[in-house]
């Protein structure tokens, strides 16, 4: 992510909300991350977008209480 927030010249948060369709996002600039992303073949992470969801059912080690 980081690399396409650089290569489109945005903060990887408005990456985040181009690749999880939210609004609040100009168009001119929902295009150049998806340029980017397109031109990189960046394609998301789905173990970490599930972890980020869900991080108490993928907690390793420890101690559950």
């Amino acid at each position: 992510m980081y690399e396409v927030a650089a290569r489109a010249g945005v903060s990887t948060q408005t990456v985040s909300r181009v690749i999880n369709d939210q609004p609040h996002v100009r168009p001119a600039l929902r295009i150049r991350v998806l340029e980017a992303c397109e031109a990189l073949s960046y394609v998301p992470d789905a173990g970490a977008r599930a972890l980020a969801q869900h991080p108490r059912r993928h907690h390793k080690g420890g101690s559950e209480t």
